[in-house]
């Protein structure tokens, strides 16, 4: 039965509370649920992608605090047993290697702040790909209601003047081409991000598996979301999998994209560079499956990265190369 306009609107804000009620104790589905019961498409979309993008840069934020703490710890460290050494004490030496931690401490403090910021947990990946996940279905509603509403006012026009229905239907296809541009802006924005998380995550879940080269090729895939994931986790990741793979010249790629980052702290670019030596010094920078390496240098110089495309298994993440059907063989 429909409801008149006034109790409509109630039922909808009223839905809409209920919703956002829902987003702040973590019950994100059954948030999603209200939002289309109460046809405010476009507004929970909205929500669920800012909401994301927020619990997205906290992570962010707990990512850097800990770095900066850890960077202080070691530089600690360091200091400690540099002292240690020029006052002739042996670092088993208890009592001593107490009063010079204490003084290094001192000296060096860590800001409370940070350690309060670093001792936060993380928000979950999947919890980040469920919220944009939700967005995206939100933003397709959103898109589908606007071509409802489009053609129920042509239909109601065109029964009664031909004239009137032809102005209608200028001024509807004008206002779908400006909704269809929004709509697709949004719902690229949400499901974008719901990709990039759901590949990390895939890229773990094999490595877990022992599917390594799986895990390869799904990671080469990660540097389409580097904007979202963050360069360095990505070219981090990109190198461990390449080094457990034996896919050398990768690894090589990844190392060399690592050392340009802008972000990367002093410590971990020295921990790459020291990596990087010892590696190579065992293995050369010759890849054991040249054609699974997606992913090439377009010149030394630039830096320039050149990636071979081909649509891909979103279970596996394998490339589908068999690009006739692309469909993978379990598919």
């Amino acid at each position: 039965m429909d409801l008149p306009p006034e109790k409509q609107q109630l039922l909808q804000d009223k839905l809409t509370i209920e919703a956002d009620l829902k987003i702040r104790q973590g019950n994100y589905l059954q948030a999603g649920k209200l939002y289309q019961e109460s046809g405010r498409y476009k507004d929970g979309a909205l929500i669920f992608f800012n909401y994301a993008d927020a619990l997205s840069e906290q992570n962010n934020i707990i990512m850097e605090a800990s770095l900066k703490k850890m960077e202080i710890e070691n530089a600690r460290k360091n200091s400690i047993q540099v002292l240690m050494q020029q006052r002739g004490f042996e670092m088993e030496d208890q009592e001593s290697f107490e009063m010079v931690k204490k003084e290094v401490e001192n000296d060096c403090p860590i800001d409370p702040v940070i350690i309060e910021i670093s001792n936060k947990k993380e928000i979950s990946p999947l919890i980040l790909k469920q919220l944009y996940v939700l967005a995206g279905i939100l933003a397709e509603k959103y898109q589908q209601q606007n071509k409802e509403k489009s053609k129920q006012v042509f239909n109601k026009t065109n029964n009664k003047n031909k004239l009137l229905a032809s102005m209608a239907l200028d001024t509807m296809l004008e206002e779908e081409v400006d909704a269809g541009k929004d709509c697709k802006r949004l719902i690229e924005q949400c499901w974008r991000p719901a990709e990039a998380y759901h590949y990390y995550i895939l890229v773990f879940n094999l490595l877990r598996n022992n599917q390594l080269i799986v895990a390869q090729h799904a990671a080469q895939y990660l540097i389409e979301y580097e904007d979202i994931l963050g360069y360095d986790r990505v070219y981090s990741i990109l190198l461990r999998v390449a080094v457990m793979t034996k896919q050398m010249a990768l690894a090589k790629l990844a190392c060399q994209k690592l050392k340009k980052s802008k972000t990367l702290s002093i410590t971990h670019r020295g921990q790459v560079k020291n990596m990087v030596e010892s590696i190579f010094k065992i293995y050369a920078d010759v890849d054991a499956r040249p054609h699974d390496n997606l992913l090439t240098m377009e010149d030394s110089g630039g830096g320039k990265l050149k990636k071979t495309k081909y649509p891909r298994c979103i279970a596996s993440g394998r490339p589908l190369t068999a690009c006739q059907f692309w469909m993978c063989a379990q598919c």
